[in-house]
């Protein structure tokens, strides 16, 4: 999927990247991209998503914005940054059909991708 150069990742950005399984990414670009669109357009965040590698099942998907701009969060009157918040929506989609599925199932795992410099701001002092 190509990006243009108005959506380079800056030092001032806050950045995501998921890991997201091939044989779901369909429920986030849609046929046509229709859906990633519609996620731009609601978050005002910007979304990348690497092809998968030969022989892997699963691609990354960047998700970055500003760290100054900031959306309302559901119906609740929490802030979080765009690229947060696209990245909530991304999980929503990619798990639909699993939590549909899977009602009595209570735990959903997602995989993000974090630089081995910034994992201290993941698991904290301590773990």
């Amino acid at each position: 999927m190509n990006e243009s150069s108005s959506s380079l990742i800056t030092a001032d950005d806050t950045v995501f990247r998921y890991l997201c399984p091939v044989r779901k990414i369909g429920s986030v670009i849609s046929r046509g991209g229709d859906i990633v669109k519609q996620l731009r357009t609601d978050t005002k965040a910007k979304i990348h998503i690497d092809d998968a590698l030969l022989g892997c099942d699963k691609c990354v998907a960047t998700i970055h914005s500003s760290s100054e701009e900031i959306n309302h969060f559901d119906e609740i009157d929490d802030l979080v940054s765009l690229a947060q918040d696209e990245l909530f929506r991304v999980h929503q989609r990619v798990i639909a059909k699993d939590a549909r599925e899977d009602e009595d199932e209570e735990h959903v795992t997602a995989k993000l991708l974090v630089p081995s410099d910034q994992i201290g701001y993941v698991n904290a002092k301590g773990g």
